[in-house]
């Protein structure tokens, strides 16, 4: 897509969420705009990590593309609203983990230990948020299993550390088997 193609594309969409406000169907504010462009960021990242053999722009992608729909879907505004901010802001970092571990080709275990201690951050603030969850349980269990943390990230490395030098020796085998060949 040229210069021209995307300047016509961004006003396009502009243009339809002017139209859509005039109608009153798709409101305006600063959190549905900050939302758009974050969808619309994400998108143009995940494209661009489509097309990319080493998947840059997937992390980044995905993130702002699940931060964007949490943005619209999720609504924020009362007093308590922080709470859910910051626990889709943790889910939706959690999440682009996942998918990063899932599809980047690079299977790092670090990322799969982000995944799971941000989703377990952004889900208990939202679950909180909701009523599902009593915080002071939660605090009490973070008081006592909070050493967990640090075995799980040193399991994570060490598994990292491991598959690196793996990798290294199957490479240096193979560098030396082109060679008396």
């Amino acid at each position: 897509m040229n210069k021209q193609q995307k300047t016509g594309l961004l006003l396009i969409i502009i243009g339809g969420l002017i139209l859509l406000n005039q109608f009153q169907i798709f409101d305006l504010s600063a959190k549905n705009i900050v939302a758009v462009t974050s969808l619309l960021l994400g998108m143009l990242l995940l494209k661009k990590s489509l097309t990319s053999p080493e998947r840059k722009g997937l992390l980044g992608g995905s993130f702002f593309l699940i931060w964007g729909i949490m943005l619209l879907f999720f609504n924020f505004n009362s007093e308590m609203g922080r709470t859910l901010f910051f626990g889709q802001l943790f889910l939706s970092l959690g999440l682009a983990n996942l998918i990063y571990f899932l599809f980047s080709g690079v299977t790092r275990a670090t990322n799969f230990f982000v995944f799971v201690l941000f989703a377990a951050i952004g889900g208990t603030m939202i679950a909180a948020y909701y009523g599902l969850l009593d915080v002071w349980h939660l605090e009490e269990i973070l008081d006592t299993y909070w050493p967990v943390i640090l075995i799980l990230l040193g399991i994570f490395i060490l598994i990292d550390s491991y598959r690196n030098r793996n990798r290294e020796l199957e490479e240096e085998t193979d560098d030396t088997q082109t060679m008396e060949n």
